[in-house]
């Protein structure tokens, strides 16, 4: 009889109800499926167990499938929808398959079947089994028992103490006396018992061997019994099937232990049993097993008559679907996400349908007995890393294990993302500061600054050489500046002459110097060509992005202490730290996808909240360990966390929390003392109190109050926010903080210890920044600004702005002028911006115009030259600022750059270096009076800048049409004139328009260092024909003097004897375009013939003379000379021949002919007859030569003029 259980009652601090939602929790164990759904699945299974079972033919049938495929659950849907069957169930799934040796093993499986099917019935049911088990007596029949064995002494002791045995004796029965009935229920118990004694002693002695007859003996056989196997207990096996009417044995989990032997054991067992005479009905036996248990394809049919294969149930793919679906039967749709729970369980390989539910049920405890606020998919994956890797979890309580090894590398992981941010932010920030510190404005005037370097490193340099010359203007162009990057530096410098006073001219020098020494010398650590990306991307407004770069940058390096390590994860190289779950997919899956985190301690411990949370807990154990956590970790019980630190953590930076400020700066009274400990640590200039600073104060709670305190402990506020390179947006929003609601006396302070009067100078909306106007005025007057621009009065402003105004709170810069004549007195657009010094003056702002004057400097440089426009000053005010001996002289030569006005009279400026540079920048009148005066001012010289001054276009052509005085009362004309008229260095362009102004002659020049090119113009303008000129033109100059004559040639002609003439001469002479033939030849007849003779050139021009006037009379020396010349044709000579041949014999006729082309030679020979061209100076030539009986005859054949010589000439 089987005693029934009593469930204790729960004890008082035990939930008496039980939530609606775990009502519908899954038993692990293999169900009994009622769903019609899954009784279709299942259906063919189970008609294939019955058909197996039903043939008489099979006894030993096989389910196969895969751990967790449903196996069991197919048995026992099956033994539930089939219960005429009578089931006898056999399980090892509580044995342990440790590995032993095989023969140990056997034995004990077979224990274990044998124990499972012996201890399946009462006793009662196998009265006759030599198997010794405790039985279970209950109360009731203990008591039964007791009373009965009393009862039995009872009786005994009445049979033999009242001699009730004599009754038994028949003799002894006497009729006469009553029936004694109280012996009758004595007889009955005494004998009963003495029955039921006999019973048990023929029960212990039939099912016993006995060995030996004693107690030993009997101990003996009680170990036997423990020791038993199949075959020694055999009969034991088919007495309990012959007692008892189960047909069907059912045997699951031996497949776990990888053996085969105990299936050929059970199959022998299962034939004796369906053999055996003593037991009518068949019996089967029905094994779970899995797949791979029979490795040998003949083992399956050699084992079992009937193999039934199951589809696994539940796999990756499809254990969405089952989690979806007891999702949904525990009511808990939208807690965990779809694609969480899809993705989980696809990484976990041998998933089945009993872990998949015991995952699902620990999950819910959990979500029971822990916090709702926890995220769920986090919690489920806490679960599912708890079922899949136990050990481990068990260790992760204790901080060890993997899990643990990598969760517990945050600050390892943090501080690489904080190194990598922190090298971007570093990098970028130097990026800004070299943009920044790039002071120059523009490409044009940075090459100014190369340029200017050139020349302090050559002074004397006029001008460089880069395959031609090119002047330090043209270098600033885009496409001759990067020459000075191809070739070595060579320059033009003027050299004078020591013969030749205030005579210039132009020498290359060959410096042999690269451009990266100029560099150098302007500075050594950036080259020009990363300045010039610089100021690009200055203009380009690229700090400014940069900026923006940057504050996402710091804010992410802010963030990166709170970030989930997730996000963390994503940016680090995670792979050398997941080096321990690299074969773990799950794990890296719930790992990177943040799933399982450093939060994992909320998802397996309880925290008791009573004073404070567990997240206040946390903050407190991490203060006063020195551990910091993100400034916007949530503190709930802030009171009673402040009352639970000691004052003297107020003064770390662990403390720094918003939640913790808040209510600080709420109550700061109450907690004087600890916000007086944090301020002081907001003050240190630490790197995390400077980004606790700007955090809080981007959160924008309690800002008044905060900003006010902060201002007054740490007066290097200012400097700190306008040294993080904010982007101007957020700077300003600082600012404007500050000065709203610091003090005066602090805001002072940030004016002598940071630059806060600077940047408010730079604010135009200052005046209307706050309500407090007295307070901005204090402020302007206390830091003595000087705006560098403000918006225009407003009704509001217009009192600021007068008091601006009138003390000179402004700084001098076109804006702000503007600003102010616009405001204060009368603006001319067109005169602010053409003649802008005009403009002040004329605008009635007196109080402007002093405070101009006060400071010309400033106003030229900030105001004057700003104005690109602004070229068009009026000459006196020009000349006034000039001659301002409050402006330095680089001020000056700036201004004479810019301006397009023209100085009539340099005799009005004072300074002799400011002519020259109205002279060098052009911007004196082009007049010889202009000329003279600078020319006297640099005591008679002239030098580079009045040469480069010549020798512009507009200035040369404008002096050409001014006559220069030919003489002067103080000033020597003549030699001036003799000066420029030697200049060789004067373009030869420019040379001869100056000429033209200059309007002299001379008969007497040293003019031979000139160039030729100027030379030629000298003749044209200045040079007389004379001796002395003509002489150094035919010695330094040849063929100039020819031109010198053709210009003066009736001179020339009435006194040709008093000019040395030479064969070059004569020749120049003949050969001249200017020369009429009537002059010509009037030199032939002149000069020399020698003269003409010597030289080819002027007897080819001899030549044509006679050509075109045969009666020139010639001697026979000079005939002879032009017939023989190379210099005229054979055409030409042989028609000089045919008009002079009267002068010609026979002698000068042979060289004529020996000097000519063939065939003409051959016609001097004897016996000849050569063929010569027939045409009519040949004709004549021909007849020519018949008639001085020459040739013997001529003949005019088709090919031409045939020739026939004497065959003997005497």
């Amino acid at each position: 009889m089987k005693m029934k259980r009593t469930p204790r009652k729960p004890e008082e601090t035990v939930p008496q109800q039980t939530s609606s939602q775990m009502t519908s929790l899954h038993s692990l164990a293999p169900r009994i499926l009622t769903d019609e759904e899954d009784i279709k699945r299942i259906q063919p299974y189970l008609d294939a167990l019955k058909t197996a079972i039903e043939d008489q033919n099979i006894s030993n049938i096989a389910l196969t499938g895969g751990y967790g495929s449903g196996k069991s659950t197919i048995i026992r849907t099956f033994q539930e929808r089939n219960r005429g069957y009578k089931y006898l169930n056999i399980s090892l799934a509580s044995f342990k398959d440790n590995q032993q040796e095989d023969e140990k093993l056997e034995r004990k499986l077979e224990i274990s079947i044998l124990q499972q099917i012996f201890y399946h019935v009462a006793p009662s049911v196998i009265p006759d089994s030599r198997f010794k088990r405790i039985v279970n007596i209950s109360g009731r029949k203990l008591w039964m028992i007791a009373a009965g064995l009393i009862l039995w002494l009872i009786s005994a002791i009445t049979i033999f103490s009242f001699r009730y045995i004599e009754k038994l004796n028949p003799g002894s029965w006497d009729l006469s006396k009553s029936f004694s009935w109280y012996a009758v229920p004595v007889f009955l118990i005494f004998f009963s018992g003495i029955g039921f004694f006999a019973k048990a002693v023929v029960r212990l002695f039939s099912n016993s061997k006995i060995s030996k007859f004693n107690i030993r003996g009997e101990l003996e056989l009680g170990e036997n019994i423990d020791k038993s196997v199949f075959n020694q207990h055999l009969e034991e096996i088919l007495y309990f099937f012959e007692r008892t009417d189960y047909n069907v044995v059912v045997i699951e989990d031996l497949d776990r232990f990888e053996s085969t032997e105990i299936f050929t054991k059970l199959r022998e067992i299962n034939i004796l049993l369906n053999k055996s005479d003593l037991i009518s009905r068949q019996i089967n036996f029905l094994y779970a097993v899995k797949d791979e248990m029979f490795t040998n394809k003949n083992d399956r049919v050699k084992f079992f008559e009937f193999v039934i294969p199951v589809i696994p149930f539940i796999n990756p793919a499809n254990a969405g679907d089952q989690l979806t679906r007891l999702i949904r039967e525990a009511e808990l749709e939208g807690v965990l996400s779809k694609e969480f729970t899809e993705d989980v369980v696809t990484f976990i390989d041998d998933i089945d349908m009993r872990l998949l539910i015991n995952i699902f049920h620990e999950y819910r405890l959990y979500r029971e007995n822990l916090s709702k606020e926890l995220p769920q998919d986090e919690l489920f994956a806490m679960i599912v890393y708890k079922n899949m890797f136990p050990d481990d979890f068990g260790a992760l309580a204790k901080r060890e294990g993997k899990l643990y090894r990598i969760l517990s590398k945050r600050n390892d992981y943090v501080k690489e993302l904080l190194d990598k941010t922190e090298t971007k932010i570093q990098a970028k920030q130097a990026e800004v500061e070299r943009i920044e510190q790039e002071l120059v404005p523009s490409i044009r005037e940075l090459r100014s600054i190369y340029i200017h370097a050139i020349r302090q490193k050559f002074p004397e340099a006029v001008s460089l050489h880069f395959e031609g010359e090119v002047t330090f203007d043209t270098l600033l162009q885009d496409d001759r500046f990067p020459d000075l990057f191809k070739y070595p530096l060579s320059y033009y410098k003027f050299i004078s002459h020591p013969h030749s006073s205030g005579y210039f001219s132009k020498q290359r020098v060959h410096a042999k110097l690269m451009f990266a020494e100029i560099e150098k010398s302007v500075n050594t650590a950036v080259t020009y060509k990363e300045r010039e990306k610089l100021i690009k991307d200055k203009i380009a407004k690229k700090g400014e992005r940069l900026k923006h770069e940057l504050e996402k940058l710091k804010v992410k390096k802010y963030l990166i202490e709170s970030q989930p390590l997730k996000e963390i994860f994503q940016e680090v190289n995670i792979e050398k730290h997941l080096a321990e779950f690299s074969n773990v997919p799950l794990m890296r899956s719930l790992l990177l996808n943040g799933y399982i985190n450093e939060h994992y301690s909320d998802y397996i411990s309880l925290f008791h909240e009573i004073n404070i949370t567990k997240a206040d807990f946390e903050f407190m154990r991490k203060v006063k360990s020195g551990v910091s956590l993100p400034f916007d970790y949530r503190l709930t019980k802030v009171d009673n966390l402040i009352r639970k630190i000691n004052l003297k953590y107020f003064n770390l930076e662990y403390i720094l929390n918003f939640d913790l400020l808040d209510c600080l700066l709420a109550d700061d009274l109450r907690y004087k003392d600890q916000l007086g400990s944090v301020m002081g640590v907001l003050s240190n200039e630490g790197s995390a109190s400077a980004i606790f600073t700007e955090a809080y104060i981007d959160r924008g709670v309690q800002t008044e109050r905060f900003i006010k305190l902060l201002s007054r402990s740490w007066p290097r506020f200012w400097m700190h926010v306008s040294n993080q390179k904010y982007t101007e947006e957020k700077l300003f929003r600082y600012f404007r903080l500050i000065i709203e609601f610091a003090e005066l006396r602090d805001i002072a302070a940030f004016g002598e210890i940071g630059d806060l009067c600077l940047y408010i100078e730079k604010v135009p909306g200052f005046l209307s920044l706050i309500a407090d106007s007295d307070k901005i005025e204090k402020i302007i007057d206390t830091l003595d600004v000087e705006f560098e621009s403000l918006d225009a009065p407003t009704e509001n402003t217009r009192k600021l702005f007068d008091f601006v105004y009138e003390n000179g709170h402004y700084r001098i810069n076109t804006f702000m002028l503007e600003q102010m004549v616009r405001s204060k007195g009368k603006y001319n657009e067109n005169d602010w911006k053409t003649k802008n010094y005009f403009a002040i003056k004329k605008s009635g702002c007196e109080s402007l115009v002093g405070y101009v004057e006060e400071n010309i400097g400033k106003y030229i440089e900030n105001v004057y030259l700003e104005i690109e426009s602004n070229t068009q000053e009026e000459e006196s005010l020009l000349v006034e600022l000039l001659n301002n001996v409050g402006l330095v002289q680089v001020l000056k030569e700036r201004v004479i750059r810019q301006t397009e006005t023209k100085v009539t009279d340099l005799d009005e400026v004072e300074e002799e270096a400011i002519k020259e540079k109205l002279l060098i920048y052009g911007k004196a009148k082009p007049t010889w009076e202009n000329v003279k005066a600078y020319y006297s001012a640099k005591e008679t010289v002239i030098d580079k800048n009045l040469v480069e001054f010549l020798n512009t276009e507009w200035v040369y052509t404008f002096l050409s049409k001014d006559r220069m005085p030919h003489k002067g009362e103080a000033f020597d004309y003549p030699s001036f004139r003799e000066k420029i008229i030697l200049c060789n260095e004067l373009d030869n362009e420019g040379y001869k328009y100056l000429l033209q102004g200059i309007h002299y002659t001379r008969d007497k020049l040293t003019f031979e260092k000139l160039d030729r090119k100027k030379v030629e113009s000298l003749i044209e303008h200045i040079l007389t024909l004379s001796p002395e000129n003509f002489f150094l033109l035919k010695q330094h100059f040849r063929g100039l003097s020819v031109k010198l004559i053709e210009k003066n040639k009736s001179d020339f002609f009435k006194n040709m004897a008093a000019y040395e003439l030479d064969t070059d001469d004569v020749s120049d002479l003949l050969n001249s375009e200017r020369i009429t033939t009537s002059e010509k030849l009037l030199v032939v007849h002149t000069v020399n013939e020698e003269l003409i003779v010597e030289n080819q050139n002027a007897l080819r021009a001899v030549g044509q003379l006679v050509l075109k006037r045969a009666e020139l009379n010639i001697t026979g020396a000079f005939l002879s000379a032009l017939l023989k010349t190379p210099a005229l044709s054979t055409e030409q000579r042989i028609k000089i021949f045919n008009l002079k041949h009267a002068q010609v014999n026979s002698e000068g006729i042979d060289a004529f002919l020996y000097s000519l082309e063939e065939p003409y030679p051959d016609i001097a020979g004897s016996g000849k007859r050569p063929l010569i061209d027939n045409n009519k100076y040949n004709a004549a030539f021909a007849e020519n030569l018949k008639s001085k009986n020459y040739i013997s005859s001529f003949d005019q054949e088709k090919n031409g003029i045939r020739i026939s010589t004497f065959r003997n000439r005497s």
